[in-house]
């Protein structure tokens, strides 16, 4: 039995649809409020906890200070994150901070 079958050409995918891009420059920034609130600590406590000057916990949070180490275990301690994320995160971050020319 013979069919005569026509193959229609393969149709096109849709067009691509943009996704803008998320900002990785601020992962820790956005995790650290995020963790920090659903605690609900206020900067000043989780601050002071952490053993930083409340304009450093803005700082961070504001996506413009990544801390040194020891200051990042502290902040993980402190919003209950493994310090391992928070590393990550900061690595993250700092890859994706903004170029200076």
């Amino acid at each position: 039995m013979s069919t005569d079958a026509t193959l229609s050409p393969l149709s096109s995918p849709p067009p691509a649809t943009t996704i803008p891009a998320k900002d990785h420059s601020r992962a820790l920034a956005d995790a650290v409020r995020t963790r920090r609130e659903r605690l609900g600590l206020s900067i000043a406590r989780a601050a002071t906890s952490a053993g930083l000057l409340v304009f450093e916990w803005f700082a961070i949070e504001a996506g413009k200070l990544i801390p040194d180490q020891s200051d990042l275990d502290a902040i993980a301690h402190v919003v209950q994150m493994s310090p391992t994320m928070a590393s990550l995160l900061a690595l993250i971050s700092r890859e994706n901070q903004p170029k200076v020319s």
